[in-house]
């Protein structure tokens, strides 16, 4: 066998390997290959020999579906490599302990206090939210007298959805000054 075809022989083997890495890349990541296909105009016929590794692909439609499919794997790989950097960069440092004590250090007990009163906010936002809908069987409850917006459907006003100006009239009724407008 002469060089060139030794060397041309090896460079085959070698897209050939590259491109079965790559299928099992996207195999991993659950990519159905019929939709692969369609989603790229390739005919699934030519996607499933490269899958399949019936080919070589080093020509035609053949060729670009292993390109496209190499490009894919390679891009999935730098993300999820990117992925594990940021992943590394934002591990939480571990709580601080005094050696001695073993009890949390004063930056701890601070972060601690942070969630807690972060906490406590979220569980009253939800108490209201509850609250709300318990109202919300009441067809009085929350409902303005005007356009007969609710808590769950307000309408819109100059600065976004309204709020209560008073307990049954909402801020896209009442006037800038807080007044009903006449109708």
């Amino acid at each position: 066998m002469s060089a060139s075809r030794e060397v041309k022989r090896r460079r085959r083997e070698q897209w050939r390997s590259g491109t079965r890495r790559a299928v099992a890349v996207l195999e991993r990541q659950g990519v159905c290959w019929s939709d692969w296909a369609a989603e790229r105009g390739f005919s699934l016929h030519a996607v499933k020999d490269v899958a399949r590794d019936r080919n070589p692909a080093t020509r035609g439609e053949l060729f670009e579906v292993a390109a496209r499919i190499r490009n894919e794997a390679a891009l999935l790989q730098e993300e999820a490599a990117h992925l594990r950097e940021v992943a590394e960069r934002t591990r939480p440092a571990p709580a601080v302990e005094c050696r001695t004590c073993g009890k949390p250090s004063p930056e701890t007990l601070e972060l601690l206090a942070d969630v807690a009163a972060k906490l406590a906010a979220l569980q009253s936002g939800l108490d209201r939210l509850l609250a709300c809908a318990r109202q919300e069987d009441s067809p009085a409850a929350g409902t303005c007298r005007s356009c007969g917006c609710t808590d769950w459907q307000a309408c819109q006003d100059w600065d976004g959805p309204c709020r209560w100006v008073e307990p049954d009239l909402c801020s896209a009724c009442a006037d800038p000054a807080g007044e009903p407008l006449e109708a």
